[in-house]
Formats: structure tokens, sequence, C-alpha cells
């Protein structure tokens, strides 16, 4: 919508053909609306599935003053994730510390020992990945299975293997989501097999930001 358009009032002159011009324009509507003034009997539905296809690929924001289409690319937030685990697959994991935005998030969900959030990146380094890594005896690596994108997140199932400082081996499977904007992980949520990480590992401290428990039902 034009500066102009946001500013006329009801009864001046030409406000309905210039609002109808940038409005509908931003979606990439012909201006059937500045061209008659009664639109086709199909106006609405076309305006409605033009809209809608953009749904797919695309988020729509619209303030006064200005109209910006941003591409959401699942395959670069694929690509990315991918060469995290990579490296992870090498040991090193620093691809994905560097790749975590300052509002980065991690959490486990459920109603285990160590479900809850970590956030933001610097508590996630420090209470949660910190603690963790100083258990284990060699190097952590982590193998990708399967690598899943749409729109802003990213699905991984990957496995795990390492051997802790007592000597247990402590071969997790997880399902990963991650959420990424601006080329940056936001977010990870991490699935596994509690039952391992409750005989294995020692406990850390409680996650800063703890789940509301579901009430049992009556």
């Amino acid at each position: 919508m034009t500066e102009d358009a946001c500013t006329q009032t009801p009864g001046s002159g030409g406000a309905r053909s210039s609002t109808s011009r940038s409005l509908f324009g931003c979606c990439g509507i012909a201006g059937a609306v500045s061209r008659t003034k009664k639109p086709p009997p199909d106006f609405h539905w076309r305006a409605l599935h033009a809209v809608v296809s953009l749904g797919a690929n695309f988020r729509l924001w619209h303030r006064c003053g200005t109209s910006t289409v941003r591409p959401v690319d699942a395959a670069a937030n694929k690509q990315l994730v991918t060469e995290i685990f990579d490296e992870l697959a090498r040991g090193d994991g620093r691809a994905l510390r560097d790749a975590m935005a300052d509002d980065f998030r991690w959490t486990f969900p459920g109603s285990w020992s160590w479900s809850g959030t970590w956030a933001p990146k610097q508590v996630v380094l420090d209470g949660l990945l910190g603690p963790l890594f100083a258990q284990f005896g060699d190097r952590y690596e982590c193998h990708a299975d399967l690598i899943l994108a749409d729109e802003d997140r990213v699905v991984v199932q990957a496995r795990g293997r390492v051997t802790t400082k007592r000597g247990d081996a402590y071969h997790n499977t997880y399902c990963y989501i991650f959420r990424l904007a601006g080329g940056r992980v936001t977010e990870v949520i991490e699935h596994c097999d509690t039952a391992l990480v409750e005989r294995v590992l020692d406990p850390i401290s409680p996650a800063p930001l703890r789940p509301t428990p579901v009430p049992e039902p009556r």
C-alpha cells in the first residue's frame, strides 16, 4: 500500500482507485478494481487463489508504506543442516555452535528428568551442552540418516556414538526438529531414547524453563 493510499480519507477523490491498485497489486493481481467501478463476479475468488498460492513458498508481510514478499528457502535450510551434520559425523560441533542465533533455544519435550528448554545460546552452551559433553570419554559423533525440510523447519533422524568416562556406550537415536530464520538456527527440539540417557548419563542441572505439567484426566 502506498503512502498516499494510507493517508487518504474516505471522501477524497480517487482514493478507491489508488488503494485498490496498491493493495491488490502487491499480491500480483491485475488491477481489475482500478479499471472498473464494479469488480467482476469472480474477482474475490481470483484474489483468494492468488494469496493462497503464495503460502507454499512465501510469507507475506504488508505494512502501510511497504510491501515485502520474503521467500522461505527450504533448500537452503536443508543445506545448512546437512553441513552441520557432515561436521558432527566427524566429531566437530563448531558448525552447529556457529549457526546458532543469539536467541537460540534447545528443548527436550515430555515429562522426563531432562524435559524443558535452555535459552538463549550462551545458556545452551554453558548449561546443557557443556555439562553433557564433559561426561564423554572420547569424541562424540552424530550421523544423519534422514534429513527433510519444509519451509523454516528441518527434521533430522540421526544416530549418536560415544563412550562415557565411566566406559559406558552411549549410542543414542534421535529425531531433531530444527527451526531456522535468516540462515541461522533459532531452535532445536530433540526427541531421543530417554531411558538410555537416564541409565548412562549423570543428571545435569534442571532446564531453566520447565514444561507445564499436563493435568491428569479425571
